[in-house]
């Protein structure tokens, strides 16, 4: 058994599901300060944070079937992406 590979398996579980928390907090606000919440998030965290919380919630997106749901992390996702390009200063492109 290749004990490295299920260690770095286990630790994206968790950093996904560390992800997954933030965005579940964005969910609970009204939407405005959810917008802010997201544009201080990309603001404030690494290139690699930001590039794999792009990951999650673009997952996001795809992975979920309430319309009501997926409408609202639809728009989280495009102001996570104009919240990048604003902070990089050009378009990154998608995962």
């Amino acid at each position: 058994m290749d004990w490295q590979r299920l260690l770095h398996g286990v630790a994206d579980v968790a950093q996904g599901a560390a992800y997954g928390m933030v965005v579940g907090q964005w969910s609970q606000l009204d939407d405005n300060t959810a917008f802010n919440q997201i544009f201080q998030y990309v603001q404030s965290r690494s290139v690699a944070e930001v590039d794999a919380m792009d990951q999650t919630l673009l997952g996001m997106c795809v992975n979920t079937f309430d319309p009501t749901q997926r409408r609202r992390l639809t728009t989280f996702y495009a102001t996570f992406k104009v919240a990048e390009t604003l902070h990089f200063q050009q378009f990154r492109g998608f995962p």
